[in-house]
């Protein structure tokens, strides 16, 4: 595999900088060593870069990660690589993470373009609803006793009271969730919002002739069930996505 990796470490202190050559020499990153002298100062930081490094280093940048997190040292680092595969090593604020092909380009878009792709998913919707479902599961856990496997369910109920019930309140859901929620019951929700339920529930499509199924353990997609399903309720059974239909 022919890797080739470029990148750069900062370092927010002298002192730290000093700290993250020892660990990148004890790390043996480069067949000639760090040498603090080696660093650049810009934007008050002191920046120092990886210089012509080939190979698979992922060992070796986890375990400078691990060493610069445990030392509590304030550097970041960026190494991304590519040849036979591309992604990245990324150091920030502490939180290291090693990114593929896909998430390192990612990380790479514009802010804006991100912002585009959101809205045109709907993704925006979502978030604010798994937001409002979060906090209603919370109240229905601290101000009702509900236990959480519980108050993931009944917050749906909550939710989908809220949403489809003129002039009702969050809190509205909420209550009439805590009164009405049944753990062995079956919990009906729209086929608007079946789409943020589909990864965390078992969903049960029940048919006009009273007959009912499971729908990802009997391999229906969630296009099927949006677009090629007429006359047809949705319920959500288990909390795992394909869990056992019973009512």
């Amino acid at each position: 595999m022919n890797y080739y990796n470029e990148g750069s470490f900062m370092a927010k202190t002298m002192e730290d900088l000093a700290k993250l050559v020892a660990i990148l020499n004890d790390a043996d990153l480069s067949p000639y060593g760090y040498d603090p002298d080696d660093a650049y100062e810009t934007e008050g930081k002191f920046c120092m870069e990886i210089g012509e490094r080939y190979g698979d280093i992922e060992a070796q940048m986890d375990e400078v990660a691990d060493k610069i997190i445990k030392a509590n040292l304030s550097v970041d680092f960026e190494i991304h690589y590519f040849g036979n595969a591309e992604g990245a090593y990324v150091l920030h604020d502490g939180v290291y993470e090693c990114l593929g092909e896909s998430a390192y380009h990612l990380r790479q878009e514009d802010d804006k373009d991100l912002l585009k792709e959101i809205y045109r998913r709907g993704l925006n919707r979502r978030i604010c609803n798994d937001d409002i479902r979060s906090f209603m599961q919370s109240e229905l856990e601290s101000q009702y006793g509900l236990y959480e496997h519980h108050a993931k369910r009944a917050a749906v109920m909550a939710f989908e009271h809220y949403v489809n019930t003129e002039d009702a309140s969050q809190y509205d859901g909420i209550q009439w969730a805590a009164e009405h929620y049944d753990p062995h019951a079956w919990i009906q929700i729209s086929k608007e919002t079946l789409p943020e339920y589909w990864d965390d529930f078992a969903i049960v499509i029940a048919f006009p002739d009273e007959t009912n199924t499971l729908a990802q353990e009997n391999h229906y997609t969630l296009h099927d069930c949006l677009h090629k399903l007429n006359d047809v309720k949705f319920f959500l059974d288990g909390i795992d996505a394909g869990g056992e239909c019973g009512k």
